[in-house]
């Protein structure tokens, strides 16, 4: 039978199934709650969600291919509209039939009526990307802060159930080095001098990063508003516990904030991280210090971070840890990038970059 493809938006009524077609590919069980949450109910308007359907076989869903809007905001306040790519999958049966290509001519084609001016996606396939116009200019550090060798351990060796032996001896060695580098920590002061911390929490921190950022007009950041907050961690619907940790001057004055994800498996994120420039680097340590003493509190084995070397800020993350003791292995997931229509006036090296750029699931 001749097959008969069809390029479509995404309707209400194919949610359950475009879903389903998701977790069928990928071995996974994401809810239609958090499909919804992802794609529809997305912060900075609801998600381009194409879908390749067979009409030979009654409709039958075989493709499909998203970005979700996100404004990014530079240092001079200017204000440019993004979006994230996911769910990029097409079925192997109909691999070699262009119908990727057409799903993404519609997807670029609907972003240009969306006024979306760039794309971009943390993904590990690099190549089928760069075919369709995306470079990959940079990818994340993956950073640990070891405090139980063995469960640090046994936890990293569990995230590739094809690791051999020897990457078994390797990961093991990493962890030995990492417990033996956060003694660090110990010669560092906790003295927050004049500052104090708490764990107010802020329902939007765009206009932070105005103060954050306004030496750095080039850098540019996910609008990170009350709407943006609010559905990021308090409407999430994926098993995160996210807590707020802010650093205050004598005047109540919001001077750095580090946001948390404590896992119920035993360890946490350092989601994000971000301070003024006039905080000193002894005050940054001695309030990650005090973090990680609360963390330490809660029974994590571990802390983990994701550590960009491309502009000044991010940079200055990697090296802060380190200084306190975080392992940097530079092995992680590349971002790729595409300006639509040749648009260049954003350099990927100088967005600032977090797990917040994540899809949320950690």
């Amino acid at each position: 039978m001749e097959r008969s493809i069809e390029i479509c938006l995404l309707q209400e009524s194919d949610i359950e199934v475009a879903n389903s077609f998701h977790n069928t590919l990928l071995n996974t069980n994401r809810t239609n709650e958090q499909f919804i949450w992802e794609f529809i109910n997305s912060p900075h308007g609801e998600a381009i969600y194409i879908l390749a359907k067979d009409t030979s076989k009654n409709g039958k869903i075989i493709g499909t291919q998203s970005a979700i809007p996100f404004y990014m905001k530079t240092g001079n306040g200017k204000q440019i509209l993004t979006a994230k790519t996911e769910d990029s999958f097409l079925d192997p049966n109909y691999r070699g039939s262009n119908i990727f290509d057409h799903m993404n001519n519609r997807l670029f084609e609907e972003c240009k009526t969306r006024g979306i001016s760039f794309l971009w996606a943390l993904t590990f396939a690099v190549k089928p990307y760069a075919k369709i116009g995306f470079d990959a200019p940079f990818h994340n550090q993956q950073g640990i802060y070891c405090i139980d060798q063995y469960k640090s351990f046994s936890y990293l060796r569990s995230l590739n159930q094809k690791n051999k032996l020897l990457d078994h001896i390797k990961i093991y060695a990493l962890t030995v080095a990492a417990k033996l580098l956060s003694m660090k920590l110990n010669f560092i002061s906790s003295d927050l001098k004049t500052f104090e911390i708490n764990n107010r929490e802020s329902a939007e921190l765009d206009s932070f990063f105005v103060e954050v950022l306004k030496e750095e007009e080039e850098i540019f950041h996910i609008q990170q508003d009350e709407q943006f907050l609010n559905w990021r961690i308090v409407e999430n619907p994926h098993n995160n516990n996210y807590v707020q940790y802010a650093l205050v001057n004598s005047k109540e004055e919001l001077s750095g904030h580090v946001l948390c994800n404590i896992n119920d498996r035993g360890f946490a994120f350092i989601t994000q991280m971000v301070f003024l420039p006039s905080i000193s680097v002894n005050i940054k340590r001695a309030f990650i210090k005090r973090i990680i003493s609360n963390l330490k509190r809660k029974q994590m084995f571990m802390i983990r971070f994701w550590g960009y070397d491309t502009n000044r800020i991010n940079r200055e993350e990697i090296d802060l840890l380190k200084s306190m003791g975080f392992t940097f292995v530079d092995r992680g997931i590349p971002v790729v990038w595409m300006g639509l229509e040749g648009n260049n006036q954003l350099d990927a090296q100088k967005m600032f970059m977090s797990r917040m750029h994540s899809h949320g699931t950690s």
